[in-house]
């Protein structure tokens, strides 16, 4: 018989614990409730003398927010959960950083599908994230220059003007960078569509993502083909070719 999770939960209210502990026990999943803290600081003294498997965080907190629970730890070996009210632009940034978040008031299905992740992945989450996303939303813009990646080993910070191309591996992603290196990614190509749209990445057909910077040439003939820098051929589908090409027309 396997091991059930074991999950900490830290929010000041009393009510959205019980809430949350109502909501995990509907899910009929292989996960034990074992602590709960309104209390940052005293949830602190409990993970230090002993690592949940899970840890479910509000971030906005008196005294004490989530974040600076997490800094105030040695190490962050154990994956987070943040439950949040942010606003549009912070849940911009928790996609970027590749960064487990629940919306308050928790929606059942995004429950068990954010714990679904946590018992395939069982990825930890470090605090190198947490800092990088903290000092992200701070500074209060929309430019985005590094994405977090997930791997099988753990994440990746990339540059997002490096990469050149992403193909879709049935539920993985490869990355194609300009370093020659080549990134397995435990995302669908959609997941990276949906944060590199607005970075001059442009879905060619279902199973390639392409940077616009990186286009070395296109060519009409033999039903219309894309030359990226590193020689690659991309395919390109008869219905996507004339978006494609709009965004090299000089703009009146």
């Amino acid at each position: 018989m396997k091991e059930a999770l074991h999950i900490y939960i830290v929010d000041d209210e009393e009510e959205g614990i019980e809430i949350l502990e109502h909501d995990l026990h509907r899910l009929n999943m292989e996960i034990t409730v074992k602590k709960t803290f309104t209390d940052p600081k005293k949830a602190l003294i409990a993970i230090q003398k002993k690592n949940p498997d899970l840890l479910l965080l509000d971030i906005e907190m008196p005294w004490m927010n989530g974040f600076e629970m997490l800094d105030a730890l040695p190490a962050v070996d154990f994956p987070v959960i943040f439950i949040t009210a942010y606003d549009q632009y912070a849940i911009k940034a928790f996609k970027y950083f590749a960064i487990d978040y629940l919306l308050k008031p928790v929606d059942i299905q995004d429950l068990h599908n954010a714990l679904q992740r946590v018992i395939t992945s069982k990825k930890k989450f470090g605090k190198q994230r947490a800092q990088a996303l903290l000092e992200k939303i701070n500074q209060k813009d929309d430019v985005f220059t590094r994405i977090a990646l997930p791997t099988m080993e753990g994440y990746e910070f990339i540059e997002i003007k490096s990469i050149i191309r992403c193909k879709a591996d049935n539920n993985y992603t490869n990355i194609f960078m300009e370093n020659g290196n080549q990134l397995l990614v435990s995302k669908p190509l959609i997941y990276l569509q949906s944060l590199l749209e607005s970075h001059r990445f442009f879905r060619t057909h279902h199973s390639h993502l392409i940077n616009l910077d990186h286009v070395k040439k296109y060519v009409k003939t033999e039903g219309g083909y894309i030359e990226m820098i590193d020689r690659s051929i991309i395919n390109i589908s008869r219905s996507k070719k004339e978006s494609f090409i709009s965004f090299f027309k000089p703009k009146p």
